[in-house]
């Protein structure tokens, strides 16, 4: 007999990508917050079964990916062939078919055939596994569609109408998933991430980010840059933007510390040194040419942050925030920090629209359209923190009333 248990799929590369960790930790943390006795496994792409250390207790961590090497209990195809045995010798499939509920998150934005007909494999396979195990499925809130294949948008339909909770982050998704389901079933929920906890930066760097922030009383301003837009030689062309991402959020910097007292802190959301998506790179110049002409004093660079919470607990202190990454974003509205969003695809809108703060749609704006339209949204931000004051606790009182419904769906029956 096993203890009531959830998997949590759709969070691979967390350690890297501060947005997916803050959707794996905010869920765990939802688990842990509102079903105390519930043991949680997270599959990701590690190796193997281990154990991770939490606020809350302890996680096990499960290895699973979509691999062709067969003979790896991470295979998801391995796992599909054992559950009709019980699971046998694989400790993935053994855990999906004991656990109360298969929580998915799909990335957040995955469940679409956008990226090609190989990501969206990889992204039903969890589904796939939690259906044929006959277990309760929940897809978090997130992101549906588009579906432009009529194969994979009839697959993702039947995915969905299998689903014992479906939740979108936005009314557009919402609508989607009604129709791919064929009624009106999908709830409209919020993004896991405003449930983040903060996690304070630790050792030597925490102690440089709070001398540096204790040095003066000035405000500070938060700029995320996104390596996604500046390292991608196609960016601009795949998402419709200008290819000077870089030197627009750098104007936006310069144009407040020459005619303010403020100071900035920039921060990267995605780590990594040598992936054309991550972010550290390119914040790290950005920051090397604002401190040269502005000193250390004046700007932060907050780059040995190596979780989502304690990225979060840097930009909570911040008295306005602005980037494109929308999960960073997400960590300044969810700690009421007044935030100017930069928007490559529809995602972002949506969420600063229920929060009434401001979006700059890069798809749509010139390169100094940009620039001038974020220094407004910097210059209103006190006004812009009152509406966000009186419009979060909605958002905070739903994301609870949602964790409490979600896990409300699992199976607290023992299995044998």
């Amino acid at each position: 007999m096993s203890a009531p248990s959830v998997c949590i799929f759709g969070t691979p590369g967390a350690h890297l990508n501060l947005g997916v960790g803050a959707l794996r930790d905010s869920t765990v943390h939802a688990v842990q917050q509102t079903r105390p006795a519930v043991a949680v496994t997270v599959f990701d792409d590690g190796w193997g079964v281990r154990t991770e250390q939490t606020p809350g207790g302890p996680v096990t961590l499960c290895g699973g990916r979509d691999s062709r090497r067969w003979h790896r209990p991470e295979s998801f195809a391995q796992m599909r062939a054992v559950l009709p045995f019980g699971g046998l010798w694989n400790a993935g499939a053994r855990r999906i078919l004991d656990a109360g509920a298969v929580l998915d998150l799909s990335g957040g934005d995955s469940f679409s055939d956008l990226y090609g007909a190989s990501r969206f494999g990889t992204v039903a396979w969890p589904k796939r596994l939690a259906l044929a195990a006959g277990r309760p499925l929940v897809l978090l809130p997130q992101t549906y569609g588009p579906f432009r294949d009529a194969g994979l948008r009839a697959r993702a339909a039947q995915l969905l109408r299998g689903a014992t909770q479906v939740w979108a982050r936005d009314a557009e998704s919402r609508t989607l998933a009604d129709e791919l389901i064929g009624e009106e079933v999908t709830r409209l929920g919020v993004d896991m991430a405003f449930g983040l906890p903060v996690a304070t930066m630790p050792g030597a760097a925490g102690e440089r980010w709070e001398t540096w922030l204790a040095a003066a009383a000035t405000p500070v301003a938060g700029v995320n840059v996104n390596g996604l837009l500046v390292n991608q030689p196609d960016a601009a062309a795949r998402y419709g933007v200008t290819p000077h991402h870089r030197r627009e959020m750098t104007q936006v910097a310069r144009t407040l510390l020459r005619t303010s007292d403020w100071r900035v802190v920039v921060v990267p959301h995605v780590l990594g040194e040598h992936s054309a998506d991550s972010d550290v790179s390119v914040c790290r110049e950005v920051a090397r040419e604002l401190i040269s002409e502005f000193g250390a004093a004046r700007v932060f660079l907050a780059d040995e942050c190596r979780t989502a919470g304690q990225t979060k607990s840097v930009i909570s202190r911040c008295t306005w925030f602005t980037g494109a990454r929308m999960h960073a974003t997400i960590a300044a509205l969810s700690s009421g920090v007044a935030t100017g969003g930069v928007a490559y695809s529809v995602k972002m809108g949506p969420v600063f629209a229920r929060l009434d703060q401001g979006v700059v749609d890069a798809r749509a704006r010139g390169s100094e359209q940009i620039v001038d339209d974020l220094l407004t949204l910097w210059r209103d931000h006190d006004a812009a923190r009152t509406r966000l004051a009186a419009a979060l606790p909605a958002v905070l009182d739903a994301w609870a009333d949602q964790a409490s419904t979600i896990l409300g769906a699992v199976d607290d029956g023992p299995r044998p």
